[in-house]
């Protein structure tokens, strides 16, 4: 009996431990990775000057594109960022996204510290609050003059990587390219490029828009020092803008966004193509004509070349005296041939052009 029992013992613990070997051969199975790879902090430095007259102490607002649409960037995504103009129209920012991104400069609402624009209307730009007038190359109170006042740019910012250099001057002529490309929908590089090549070429301008640096109007020394015709023909051509602005105004506040404004309506509206004359002009709204512009820049000119004779220092340099003489003649011609080639409607279009090598929105998109 004893020795059945014993059997039984043995045959249950033999039992037994055939499960337990069973189960130490079985490998254990390590538990999935379900932790996610780290998310790629994309990083874009944006820099660039606002001008149009330069905008001193002005806002600088960031928004990409959603669906089409411009969304403002996050403090999140704003990332490291010069907010506002420095004394020169200089901003920077580290935007923490890149592709397309619109640039925008408004002015600040605070009357304690308000932004400031320099006059570059060969006539002037209105009175201030103390019924004085504003001469060509004084300061405007914007945050006064017309506080909802705005301009914009458009650029396709590249990630940082090497010597990568995402350029987003902000001008007259970048607002109307960025209208123009929103108008047209499904913004993107190719459409920005396009409006912009477009916008340049109706005024004579070589390379991309954004990246053009308009000289500065107000300081005659660095317009006889500097020999880039580009960059002055781009603060001409701004000069001339804001003489149109400003020429017939009221002078009531906001007059100049609200003349701006209809300029944008109306250059939408017929695609890219400017009225060259007012001979053309078939309502009572404001229009902003190739020939007004084209004057006031030549009537800028003519304003800096007094001043530069002014200076006795400055009065010297008669070969570039005799530079600027010339591009006066040439605005003129300028007019004459605008009014001459006009398509049947009274309207010029500039063409799209090669994308130039330095286009920082091409470069991105390639």
């Amino acid at each position: 009996m004893e020795f059945k029992k014993s059997l039984l013992a043995l045959s249950v613990l033999t039992v037994l431990s055939g499960c337990g070997s069973s189960d130490d051969d079985k490998k254990e199975t390590p538990n999935p990775d379900t932790s996610k790879p780290p998310v790629e902090v994309v990083t874009s430095d944006i820099k660039g000057v606002a001008s149009k007259g330069t905008f001193i102490n002005a806002p600088v607002y960031f928004y990409k594109y959603v669906d089409g649409a411009p969304v403002r960037l996050t403090e999140e995504e704003l990332g490291a960022a010069s907010t506002m103009t420095d004394e020169k129209g200089q901003y920077s920012a580290q935007v923490k996204v890149d592709g397309l991104i619109k640039v925008e400069i408004g002015v600040s609402q605070d009357i304690s510290s308000p932004t400031y624009m320099i006059c570059d209307a060969p006539a002037g730009c209105g009175q201030n609050a103390k019924g004085e007038a504003i001469g060509f190359g004084e300061q405007i109170n914007m945050t006064v003059k017309d506080p909802t006042f705005t301009l914009s740019s458009l650029i396709s910012a590249a990630k940082n990587d090497g010597d990568v250099e995402n350029t987003a001057n902000i001008t007259p002529l970048t607002h109307f390219a960025a209208a123009l490309a929103e108008q047209r929908g499904d913004v993107s590089a190719e459409s920005v490029s396009k409006a912009q090549s477009e916008i340049a070429d109706t005024f004579g301008l070589i390379g991309a828009l954004n990246e053009l640096v308009p000289a500065k109007v107000e300081d005659q020394a660095s317009l006889v020092d500097d020999d880039e015709s580009d960059n002055l023909r781009y603060a001409l051509i701004n000069a001339g803008i804001a003489q149109a602005l400003f020429v017939g105004s009221e002078g009531n506040v906001g007059d100049m966004s609200a003349r701006l404004n209809s300029a944008i309506t109306d250059l939408v509206a017929a695609d890219g193509a400017f009225l060259v004359s007012r001979d053309n002009d078939d309502d009572t709204e404001f229009e902003l004509t190739l020939e007004d512009i084209l004057k006031g820049a030549e009537q800028a000119t003519q304003q800096i070349i007094v001043l530069i004779k002014k200076d006795p220092t400055l009065a010297k340099n008669l070969s570039r005296i005799s530079d600027f003489e010339l591009l006066v003649t040439k605005l003129n011609n300028e007019v004459a041939k605008k009014k001459k080639d006009a398509g049947e409607d009274g309207r010029s279009k500039g063409t799209e052009t090669d994308v130039t090598e330095g286009d920082a929105v091409s470069k991105a998109a390639a």
